[in-house]
């Protein structure tokens, strides 16, 4: 179903860390960085230079003063939201690496399209080897915001890293994405380091086998909504259990549907919502489907404030599970430019079964 949408082929891959905590997060995205050779390709919806995003940035900028080329994306929107954005971009170019603003809309200048359009997706690629995929943004739990360090708002998100010929797909997306920035086209020989002995990493002793794993970009690009479809495929394919954790809940008839059928057929159905919103009209958009839901037999968990839920994965019949950037919602169907890896991956399934109980717990 996907490849047909996509363009992207069933691959395979090795599940590495699943990452929630955001120190932890950055700690092991600056010691992948650290180690680089080649190229780190990154791209984030909203990033700030601050204290937990610190470690990583300087590890960029000691990649680039090694002769690692470091291309860096970021959207526009995303960017401007934090505040203090406009030093942040002098920071970056005093780091002298590529950087761009994706989705940029600036009226004045000459830069016009449709400002409802982003973005979203979160990828760091190091080498061709190593990616991170998720929901963490670059940048603080509380989002580099004064209010939401008053009101005690922190972000709660989770992302995994992954080796294997599914980085190549992780490597395509961000392709595109760079040539649609700044029509630079990036060949075999910018994304892939000189053949060298590759010492495997902790992640890859214990867990040698690959499984299989596929990446989903969606956005308005795509025709068919991939991302919706493969969810919506993912539930009706439920014979025991499915659980959904997302910040932002707004499915359309066709996700409804399923949800309900998966229920009403004996599926236990277990949705994960924050019950701290950042955003007051999503909120009530949102709160309007959990009495639909929970007559059908879904059963719904609020995650407690102030703590913000930012996770977005998936777990189905305790095998199949997708994690990544999208969130359940329209408007991450139809106008944001996302990206989940989809993984028949028992590791992978039960470390965020993990997550899910830890979930119950707060």
């Amino acid at each position: 179903l996907s490849n047909n949408l996509t363009g992207y082929p069933a691959s395979v891959g090795r599940g590495g860390h699943l990452y929630n905590d955001t120190t932890e997060t950055f700690r092991g995205m600056t010691n992948s960085v650290d180690k680089a050779t080649h190229h780190v390709n990154v791209l984030y919806f909203q990033t700030s230079w601050d204290e937990y995003t610190t470690p990583l940035y300087e590890a960029l900028a000691r990649a680039k003063a090694r002769g690692v080329t470091v291309r860096f994306l970021v959207n526009h929107n995303g960017m401007r939201t934090i505040p203090g954005h406009k030093a942040f971009r002098r920071r970056l170019d005093d780091m002298g690496i590529l950087w761009h603003q994706m989705l940029p809309f600036a009226p004045l200048s000459g830069q016009i399209r449709r400002p409802d359009l982003r973005n979203h997706r979160k990828i760091l690629v190091i080498d061709g080897r190593e990616a991170y995929v998720g929901s963490h943004n670059l940048v603080a739990p509380d989002y580099d915001t004064p209010s939401y360090a008053k009101a005690g708002m922190l972000y709660d998100d989770t992302s995994v890293s992954v080796t294997g010929p599914i980085v190549s797909q992780i490597q395509a997306v961000f392709a595109v994405d760079w040539y649609y920035a700044c029509k630079e086209v990036l060949t075999p020989a910018d994304l892939t380091p000189p053949i060298a002995p590759i010492a495997p990493t902790d992640e890859q002793r214990e867990n040698p086998q690959a499984s299989a794993m596929q990446i989903i970009p969606s956005g308005p690009a795509f025709k068919g909504e991939p991302n919706l479809r493969a969810f919506v495929y993912m539930i009706s394919s439920a014979r025991t259990h499915v659980s959904i954790t997302s910040p932002y809940f707004i499915p359309d008839e066709a996700l409804m549907t399923a949800l309900t059928n998966a229920a009403l057929s004996g599926v236990t159905v277990e949705i994960f919502v924050s019950e701290q919103l950042d955003q007051f009209l999503v909120g009530h958009a949102q709160r309007s489907y959990y009495g639909p839901l929970l007559k059908a037999g879904v059963r719904i968990h609020l995650y407690r404030r102030p703590r913000m839920l930012h996770s977005k994965y998936m777990v189905v019949d305790g095998s199949l599970c997708f994690i990544g950037s999208s969130n359940m919602d329209v408007r991450s169907f139809g106008l944001n430019y996302e990206i989940v890896l989809v993984a028949d991956n028992s590791r992978l399934v039960e470390m965020l079964h993990g997550n899910d109980d830890r979930t119950r717990e707060k």
